[in-house]
């Protein structure tokens, strides 16, 4: 089986472990060598790829953050919408993740849509980025990583993966 990773971050009680538990098939809470906590989601594809949904931590601890983005095919900064302050905890986050070189998106959790422009001003990000949706709501987040992944596989060269990718999710 050929893994796939997209790393979901944001700041505390943002709705990060309600997002990766919404989607995946087996979710468990890990710890890796140098002692940093995440949430690890496990999304089988057909037969031949196993997406990984990583929890980033709160924290913007950039070389945990680094060790956890490496390999990643994109990335999703869960923002709460609800919190006059949701979009200023958030900055850390989407500046560091959006560098990456990879595909971001924007999860306003709880955001109504019509604020999401506003959002994404205070965030840096453009408004098609973010993406209003309940982290509860399995359908709303399945599509927000398949459209991670759909501009993860159009930025990169055709590989046995992204074909398969395509294929199944099609």
């Amino acid at each position: 089986m050929e893994p796939v990773k997209v790393v979901v971050a944001g700041p505390s009680a943002a709705g990060k472990s309600t997002f990766v538990r919404a989607i995946a098939d087996l979710t468990v809470r890990s710890t890796d060598a140098s002692g940093m906590a995440f949430d690890l989601g496990r999304i089988t594809i057909g037969r031949d790829v196993i997406l990984y949904l990583y929890g980033a931590p709160a924290e913007p601890d950039r070389d945990g953050w680094a060790s956890l983005a490496r390999g990643m095919l994109g990335s999703i900064v869960v923002v709460d919408g609800l919190r006059p302050d949701g979009a200023v905890r958030a900055v850390p986050h989407a500046r560091w993740f959006g560098a990456q070189g990879v595909p971001m998106m924007v999860a306003a959790n709880r955001c109504p849509p019509d604020a999401t422009g506003v959002l994404a001003a205070q965030l840096g990000v453009p408004t098609p980025d973010v993406v209003a949706l309940d982290a509860a709501n399995r359908p709303a987040v399945r599509d927000l990583v398949v459209t991670v992944l759909e501009r993860a596989l159009l930025a990169s060269q055709p590989s046995p993966v992204s074909l398969e990718i395509r294929a199944r999710l099609g």
